[in-house]
């Protein structure tokens, strides 16, 4: 399946900062950066010793500092001053400012490479924040995007226990076909695209890190990790569906239900494109 062939374009929703600033303190008890994930960044980026990063949406910098500990010169950008704080703490010798993707404060041409990882759904106008992002990156800088298309997430066997979290997902998440064809109309190069399945074991705990461990979703602290299960407004009905998927577990009916999400799509995927000489 090709993810950025067709016709499922969708234009993305911003969340506020308020919601991440209110996550800031307990956002690392499910999330931190995953090796695997590290390791497929850095190879999509070519990675370098003192290859300049920007890390676009770093929220409390978990992939900012990965990349750093492998030989990267990476700065960070966030509009939550609560997740940058939490940032600094961690990496004290990076360089995390207040941002939106949509102005970033840096002259042109000052990185060679540039990441979004799990963030582009928050980007308030995906032509202003790309255009941004190309200006900072200097000629054959690569952009490399972490994130999940609509396409994906309707297979995931998560929709089964919670139908109404999935409900207009087209209308909230950007699909990789829309962040392809954003990307090349400001002027980005040699887009591609690849898949990414969630293995086993996974230190990243994001919305479909348990697809595998499903008892992970038990527990509120990697619920709280997720903006999914956190801004859901009816939170007896989250409890209500994890009870129902315990209830699956104990008796064995999950695997049944794993099984009739078998996918071939992925569970996520990266784009990367390349900023024009």
């Amino acid at each position: 399946m090709s993810l950025i062939d067709g016709n499922n374009g969708i234009s993305p929703r911003a969340h506020p900062a308020a919601t991440y600033d209110a996550l800031a303190n307990s956002y690392d008890l499910s999330r931190t950066s995953d090796r695997r994930l590290s390791m497929c960044f850095a190879e999509h980026l070519h990675l370098k010793s003192g290859t300049r990063i920007l890390d676009v949406g770093c929220g409390t910098g978990n992939y900012s500092r990965a990349l750093a500990e492998l030989g990267a010169s990476v700065s960070g950008i966030d509009p939550s001053e609560a997740m940058l704080d939490v940032a600094r703490r961690k990496a004290p010798g990076l360089a995390f400012h207040r941002a939106g993707a949509e102005s970033i404060p840096f002259a042109d041409k000052t990185f060679q490479g540039a990441i979004s990882c799990l963030t582009v759904h928050h980007f308030s106008d995906l032509k202003a924040a790309f255009s941004s992002v190309k200006r900072v990156l200097a000629p054959g800088g690569r952009y490399v995007i972490f994130s999940a298309d609509p396409a994906q997430m309707n297979d995931y066997w998560l929709r089964e226990y919670f139908p109404a979290l999935f409900e207009g997902v087209a209308d909230r998440i950007p699909s990789a076909l829309k962040l392809a064809t954003a990307l090349r109309n400001v002027g980005f190069e040699q887009i591609e695209c690849a898949t990414w399945d969630v293995p086993e074991e996974i230190s990243d705990l994001f919305l479909y890190a348990g697809k595998h461990v499903p008892r992970r979703y038990l527990d509120p602290s990697m619920r709280n990790g997720s903006t999914f299960f956190r801004r859901f407004p009816d939170q007896n009905y989250v409890v209500e569906g994890c009870q129902h998927l315990e209830r699956d577990i104990e008796s064995g009916a999950f695997s049944r239900v794993k099984d009739r999400h078998d996918s071939s799509a992925g569970d996520y995927f990266f784009l990367t494109a390349i900023a024009p000489d």
